[in-house]
């Protein structure tokens, strides 16, 4: 299992909205750098290419059919440490029930097997409106964005 330095674990936190805001790989690690942050190159050249492979496939959820599972074209391999081998990732958007702003939530469902999209949808939506979570949303819509699988090294 793979283990990150407390600096490479603070700087995946930010590489997503690096990457949003169009900068190369190379601009990003600056950044990073000058922030007290930087690390390994090909570390970092391992994350900015998880994050790249999880926004290009983003999209592609939204076309794929919700009993289908889904294939290795679509899921994104990561070393991240997972408490489980696939984890699903739900964007949750609705209206706060208290303050009725419109909210956006990601959202995490960890699972040893494969199952499909419709399954694991159901499942973060269950487990979201858990009264231990305190989500408040209505109107809401779950939407698939990702699944990572882990790998052993």
């Amino acid at each position: 299992m793979t283990t990150f330095s407390e600096n490479r674990g603070l700087a995946r936190t930010y590489i997503p909205s690096l990457f949003e805001q169009g900068l190369s790989a190379n601009k990003a690690l600056d950044f990073l750098k000058e922030q007290g942050l930087g690390y390994r190159r090909q570390d970092f050249l391992a994350d900015w290419r998880e994050t790249s492979g999880l926004k290009a496939k983003e999209d592609t959820f939204k076309y794929i059919r919700k009993d289908f599972k889904p294939t290795a074209a679509t899921i994104t391999i990561t070393e991240e440490s997972l408490s489980r081998e696939y984890s699903y990732i739900f964007r949750i958007t609705g209206r706060d029930s208290l303050t009725g702003e419109t909210k956006e939530l990601e959202w995490r469902y960890a699972t040893d097997n494969l199952i499909s999209i419709a399954e694991a949808e159901s499942i973060a939506e269950e487990s979201m409106l858990a009264p231990e979570y305190e989500v408040r949303l209505e109107d809401y819509k779950v939407q698939t964005i990702g699944v990572k699988k882990s790998i052993v090294l």
